[in-house]
């Protein structure tokens, strides 16, 4: 048994799959504005959190928090990057969080 494709509108006629297609539109449209909020809303934070990195006042803290937040590399491929070992990776990203902290408290 062969199942077509048919070219009819359902019973809908004309009128009603240009509704149904406008409703579409419409939701498309919907979705696409909530997107864009997304969007720009995740830029904004994007942004927050470079400049905070970037706000820190050694070279080392930023970098292992560029490398870690903002390149998203594992431990030890942000201390292979850095020629660093795992343990001093990890405790130069607690006294960068520290700071944050303390600037932000401040």
């Amino acid at each position: 048994m062969r199942m077509g494709v048919s070219a009819g509108t359902g019973g809908t006629g004309r009128r009603g799959w240009k509704n149904d297609l406008s409703a579409y539109a419409a939701q498309l449209d919907s979705l696409e504005r909530g997107l864009d909020e997304e969007w720009k809303t995740k830029v904004c934070r994007f942004k927050e959190i470079l400049d905070a990195i970037n706000s820190l006042e050694t070279s080392q803290e930023q970098d292992v928090l560029f490398y870690r937040y903002i390149k998203g590399l594992a431990w030890w491929e942000v201390a292979e990057k850095m020629n660093y070992s795992d343990r001093w990776v990890k405790k130069l990203h607690g006294r960068a969080l520290m700071r944050l902290k303390l600037s932000k408290s401040s």
